[in-house]
């Protein structure tokens, strides 16, 4: 009887040391859903992944296509926007905003503007970032699946000032952080900065694609005990600088 006692003890405790190792790593998305766990031994990658609608238009009139999503997909966006939510809040993510506001390095030009309210066009960045505290991100409730052609390489879409993202159920594989920066980026759209072109390159150093690779490096900085990390990019050069000397990427 003793015996079977400690057999019994030594089980429970077995199970108990498997338990909190699962909760110190994290807890695992369900099937299909990549972690976001990595090996922080390895480069990560913090591109903002968002590509806009880029269809030719003879086809605007056929694509995108109202869609629905399965219920691993809802998971996928939820996990991600839980993500998205802990960056916007993160005591690092306004100030480095801010920083690059102050310094000049936030690109304003052209018709990025043409939507924003114009007694805030003077100082835009600020506008944003106090929608941001306001108005936060995106419900859950707001995305709307749509799908595009299957070549497409859009993520998803927002017109300037609209509240109701598109999201291409075929572009929801690519890792929770990476979507979390898009849900970031794609709510700058929503608060009224346009792009001026689809051209990502052109736009790199606008406000969208700066939340959305600062989205990005944040969530993984934290992931790895905010220690700095290896990365690799599409970003703004100003943006790689500043995370740089703020030892978040090495």
């Amino acid at each position: 009887m003793q015996r079977l006692t400690t057999l019994l003890l030594i089980m429970i405790f077995t199970c108990c040391q498997t338990i909190i190792s699962g909760c110190q790593e994290g807890s695992k998305p369900s099937s299909g859903i990549q972690s976001t766990q990595q090996n922080f031994s390895d480069t990560i990658d913090i591109s903002d992944k968002t590509v806009h609608e880029t269809i030719d238009t003879t086809l605007k009139r056929d694509w995108p296509k109202r869609d629905t999503f399965t219920a691993e997909q809802l998971d996928t966006l939820r996990q991600s926007l839980v993500i998205a939510n802990s960056i916007i809040y993160d005591t690092l993510f306004y100030p480095l905003i801010q920083n690059l506001a102050d310094s000049n390095k936030v690109d304003w030009g052209s018709t990025r503007l043409s939507s924003i309210p114009r007694d805030h066009r003077s100082a835009p960045t600020a506008f944003l970032l106090d929608q941001f505290q306001r108005r936060h991100l995106n419900r859950l409730e707001d995305f709307q699946a749509y799908r595009w052609e299957d070549d497409s390489p859009t993520t998803g879409s927002v017109e300037a000032c609209d509240t109701l993202p598109k999201v291409n159920v075929h572009k929801l594989d690519r890792g929770l952080r990476s979507i979390a920066g898009t849900m970031v980026h794609e709510r700058v759209h929503s608060f009224c900065q346009k792009h001026i072109s689809q051209n990502r390159d052109e736009n790199e150093c606008d406000l969208a694609y700066h939340v959305g690779t600062l989205t990005i490096a944040l969530a993984a900085y934290r992931s790895n005990n905010s220690r700095s990390f290896t990365s690799r990019a599409n970003m703004c050069s100003h943006l790689l600088k500043l995370l740089q000397q703020r030892n978040i990427i090495k």
